[in-house]
């Protein structure tokens, strides 16, 4: 396996010293072994991509990048990545059909985007363990983005319906967020109530966006 300094903090920097004259000095060789990326990331600590990430948006505030924008939201929601057939790490999520059968594992991860820009601006992101579903880790996300960007940046949340639950709410308004979540099948009852209360209304407003005419 490749040597390298443990307080090197990113993966230009690694590779700069792969191919700096002085690899010879600490035995360094020029091509990376397949176990050298993983070795490396593993002893990354996400707090340092995550201020960068905080820094970023504070620059653009004082840049007055969102000075057009009337409303700046933080959007909530799962993603995957690293799909894989081998032996599953720690972190892996099992991906298995209707019937059960397994097919490989996943990584699972909640990750926060400041969007109402015009453009989307990655904010946060977390693995999800393997016994840490996307709620829990999504938990997460906001109170400590806010901890970076402060509380007054933000003034909604935008989350999948499975945030629509009484914990993320309550998070999300201690932060002063207001939620915009989609009412699904895991709340029967209140999703009932919304039609009863809605279905058969004219809109009050649509626009067209993109393809798709949105009325509310």
């Amino acid at each position: 396996m490749v040597a390298y300094p443990p307080r090197t903090c990113s993966f230009p920097r690694v590779e700069w010293l792969v191919r700096s004259p002085a690899r010879r000095g600490p035995g360094v060789g020029v091509v990376f072994g397949d176990d050298a990326p993983a070795c490396f990331t593993e002893r990354l600590d996400p707090q340092h991509t995550r201020a960068a990430l905080s820094e970023a948006i504070r620059q653009a505030t004082r840049n007055r990048v969102f000075d057009r924008a009337r409303f700046l939201g933080l959007a909530l929601d799962g993603t995957g990545a690293g799909y894989t057939r081998k032996k599953p790490c720690p972190l892996c999520h099992p991906v298995k059909d209707s019937q059960g059968t397994l097919h490989g594992h996943l990584h699972h991860f909640a990750m926060l985007t400041v969007v109402g820009t015009g453009i989307a601006l990655p904010l946060d992101v977390e693995p999800c363990g393997a016994k840490d579903g996307e709620y829990a880790t999504g938990q997460r996300s906001p109170e400590r983005a806010t901890g970076g960007i402060g509380r007054r940046f933000a003034q909604y949340a935008v989350a999948d319906g499975e945030f629509a639950t009484a914990p993320f709410p309550h998070t999300a308004g201690e932060l002063g967020l207001r939620i915009v979540a989609r009412l699904k099948g895991n709340l029967p009852e209140l999703s009932q109530a919304a039609r009863r209360l809605f279905d058969g209304q004219p809109p009050d407003s649509a626009f067209q966006y993109g393809a798709d005419r949105v009325e509310l």
